[in-house]
């Protein structure tokens, strides 16, 4: 610090007490002007933090998907479909079945609900690997009662990572990876995209007949808990329900009866007590959309100790060449039944009120044709819309549409699907989608060359770089230190009057000998020039001639004053080579200059 001292009173001309020493500061800018560089070559070749959290998994946890919010009982606005382009809007999915004899209306399950909740219903099996029977078929071998259907489901949107089933599941061929839950849903390892195929094998579930055996099932099962909605009064409606109904599936469909000519729909029904929906509806109003007919079927069968659940997803009948259609509108929930047969359908139909048809009669549904036109069309558009950072910057896309990961489950407790031709016996799509694997490898394997060779290289340009900056700044270390510490001095200099007396000078001489090689290499030789050109002129004594050149002036000095010449001429190329440049000048050189304006100004004295 006393050395900064000393060389600010010496280069600004003035005492600069409680500042910051010119040293401290060259020494910092320098460190900066050298590791800039550096720092924007790493840039270059490696990935900046900052900017990746913005980058990629932007556009991804982004897509909009649909699904189903649950059995939340509220108002539902349900509006017909009068167009094709507002079909194409609502849209879901199609549902193809390829084995006789042909339904006339489909149920597609997403998932079911057991427990009543304080203000629904909820699920906790949604959380357990389960693909046991009744819930599923994939362990159940192939019966000739019960003869295995095949069909094909393709989707129109991106839809949320449950895949829409028809029960019971036995076989699945698709482009991703599943896990049978415990609550009878399929969970998929990532959201299904637009344009999507599946192949499904199933053992079709059936309605509930009079003479299906009803299940029993230990007291604690869920099938059976009337939490929190258990009270007498509910009872009495149910045994008032089921009166003179014989036990089990007999009094399941006289419950059903009861609610179907008891209870009136309206999608759009809103409660008012504040109580439970289920026992709102089943007390007050007998009003409600399809949730509530079907939990309160639930609720009264279980009250006779008849193990039931709510499942949700959609139905439909809407159909054109043997082809369902499903759009939002027709979301649906029904009761399911444990039977020795597995769960059996009971969807109530009330008699009274009604919802408006989801797809109007006087629209022509597309073709399959047209279909698969428009879906190819809005998988583009898919993929274009929510996928632009997939793309590398040679413009080649991602070889998977865009899609968001499912967060309940572990990557490994998904199991792989059957090649897609192998479920649906179609040797030409497992032929197309072999090749296709093939090419989607082929294009993974040259992309992953491409970015390993651009790696290779963006490497190398780095190294090359850092190299470069790191010899030039050892190399030019020393002349950009001394540069920086001129620069600050000659900016302190503007407040600092123009000129210093003769004993001023002298001090500054002296004491800048005195300094260190690394402060001395930055003194200003230049300014210490003009300085004591300045005192010479304002004693009249030996002053600079106006054309005269440094070497000519000290030499005219050296004769007057009877110095050695060689003095003269030593500190004469000093300050030429700073002032011009042509050779490097070291601290000896700066030294003998210093030296000779003091014995100068000693011999005037």
């Amino acid at each position: 610090m006393n050395e900064d001292f000393e060389q600010n009173q010496i280069v600004e001309g003035g005492d600069l007490d409680d500042k910051p020493g010119v040293t401290d500061k060259v020494l910092l800018l320098a460190a900066l002007l050298i590791s800039l560089p550096i720092y924007l070559t790493l840039l270059f070749l490696f990935d900046d933090p900052a900017m990746s959290r913005h980058s990629g998994s932007t556009a991804a946890t982004s897509i909009p998907v649909k699904g189903l919010a649950g059995m939340r009982f509220t108002p539902q606005q349900l509006s017909t479909i009068n167009s094709e382009e507002e079909l194409m809007k609502e849209l879901v999915c199609t549902f193809e079945p390829k084995s006789r004899p042909f339904p006339a209306q489909i149920y597609l399950r997403s998932g079911t609900f057991e427990h009543f909740s304080v203000n629904g219903m909820q699920t906790e099996l949604d959380q357990t690997y389960d693909r046991s029977w009744p819930d599923f078929a994939f362990s159940v071998p192939t019966s000739s009662l019960r003869p295995v259907q095949t069909a094909d489901l393709q989707f129109f949107c991106n839809y949320e990572e449950k895949l829409l089933h028809a029960p019971v599941l036995k076989n699945l061929a698709g482009p991703l990876k599943f896990s049978a839950m415990g609550d009878g849903s399929i969970l998929l390892e990532k959201t299904i995209a637009v344009g999507d195929e599946f192949e499904i094998e199933y053992l079709p579930q059936s309605f509930l007949a009079p003479d299906d055996a009803i299940v029993e099932v230990a007291a604690g099962s869920p099938y059976l808990s009337t939490a929190p909605l258990f009270k007498a009064d509910l009872l009495e409606i149910a045994n008032r329900a089921a009166k003179d109904a014989a036990p089990g599936a007999p009094t399941v469909l006289q419950i059903a009866n009861f609610l179907e000519t008891q209870g009136e729909y309206k999608a759009d029904h809103l409660m008012k007590s504040g109580e439970h929906p289920v026992r709102e509806f089943l007390l007050q109003s007998m009003t409600g959309h399809c949730q509530h007919f079907s939990a309160a079927l639930v609720l009264l069968c279980r009250l006779r100790g008849i193990p039931a659940r709510v499942a949700s997803g959609y139905a439909t009948d809407k159909r054109r060449d043997n082809r369902f259609f499903v759009t939002s509108g027709m979301a649906h929930a029904w009761a399911e039944i444990l039977t020795a047969d597995g769960w059996k359908i009971v969807d109530p139909q009330p008699q009274r009120g009604g919802a408006p048809p989801p797809i109007t009669a006087s629209l022509a549904l597309p073709q399959i044709s047209r279909l698969n036109e428009l879906r190819e069309k809005l998988r583009q558009e898919n993929a274009q819309r929510f996928a632009p950072q997939s793309a590398d910057a040679d413009g080649e896309q991602e070889l998977e549409p865009p899609r968001m990961p499912q967060r309940q489950l572990d990557s490994n407790q998904f199991e792989r699907p059957q090649t897609p031709g192998t479920v649906v016996k179609d040797p030409a799509r497992t032929e197309k989608h072999q090749r296709e694997e093939t090419e989607k490898q082929y294009k993974k394997q040259s992309r992953d060359y491409t970015r390993i060779f651009r790696g290779v290289l963006r490497l190398t340009l780095a190294l090359l770089v850092i190299t470069f900056f790191c010899w030039l700044a050892i190399s030019k270390f020393e002349k950009l230190l001394k540069w920086l510490q001129k620069l600050f001095a000659r900016k302190a200099d503007v407040n600092e009057p123009p000129r210093q007396n003769e004993d001023e000078l002298r001090q500054n001489l002296g004491k800048l000998m005195q300094m260190s090689d690394f402060v001395l290499e930055g003194c200003d030789v230049i300014k210490l020039f003009n300085d004591f050109a300045d005192i010479m002129e304002m004693r009249g004594l030996l002053p600079r001639g106006e054309h005269e050149t440094p070497g000519e002036y000290f030499e005219r000095i050296c004769l007057d004053l009877n110095l050695r010449s060689a003095d003269g001429q030593a500190a004469a190329r000093c300050f030429e080579a700073e002032l011009y440049g042509g050779h490097k000048t070291g601290t000896a050189d700066t030294k003998k200059f210093l030296q000779f304006l003091q014995h100068v100004l000693t011999r005037l004295n």
